[in-house]
């Protein structure tokens, strides 16, 4: 004979596992009411998203933009005033700079208003006292002959090359040097910037 369990004995009614899932099985199943899902989210406490998703959030949030022009101005000329200093903050940190490739641009005159040369060329410490490629133009306007060339930073010596057979000195150059020949050169400083 089997004995049953009761309750005051520290039993439950049914004997095995088994019983007990058939008993569950067997009770009726009632739907939850309708707001029990919201009733269970508004007990719970509210927790505040973290930055990221309050930024995610914020960005993703469509917004009316008004734009005011007299409000703009002082924001614009702040930005302004800020690349400004920026930039010269920039030039100050870099110092005198040149085009990429280091040469400076720099113009050669020689006044000939009589036209009595017939070609003049520039030659000195920049370009290894050779006339190649530093020929200059007579420009009738101007009555001058005219060279814009390209030299790198520095303190040059040069002079003129007048019809390939004599060097003269630039008339109109500030500083000269006796080239220990008995002859004048010029002196061009070149300081990083278009002369």
């Amino acid at each position: 004979m089997t004995k049953t369990r009761t309750p005051k004995d520290g039993y439950l009614p049914w004997e095995t596992d088994m019983d007990l899932i058939q008993a569950v099985a067997q009770l009726e199943e009632d739907a939850p009411p309708p707001d029990f899902a919201a009733r269970v989210t508004a007990a719970l406490p509210r927790r505040r998203p973290g930055l990221l998703v309050r930024l995610r959030l914020w960005a993703a949030t469509p917004r009316t933009l008004t734009l005011v022009p007299a409000r703009l101005a002082p924001v614009a000329l702040g930005l302004v005033l800020f690349a400004a200093g920026v930039a010269v903050t920039l030039a100050v940190r870099q110092g005198p700079t040149g085009p990429a490739d280091g040469l400076v641009p720099v113009r050669f005159v020689l006044q000939d208003p009589e036209t009595e040369v017939r070609s003049v060329a520039v030659i000195g410490s920049f370009n290894q006292w050779e006339a190649g490629g530093f020929q200059m133009r007579y420009d009738p306007a101007a009555q001058a002959w005219i060279l814009e060339a390209r030299v790198p930073p520095g303190s040059h010596e040069y002079g003129f090359l007048i019809d390939g057979q004599r060097i003269v000195p630039d008339p109109s150059a500030d500083l000269t040097r006796d080239d220990g020949f008995g002859n004048q050169n010029s002196i061009l400083l070149v300081n990083g910037h278009a002369i």
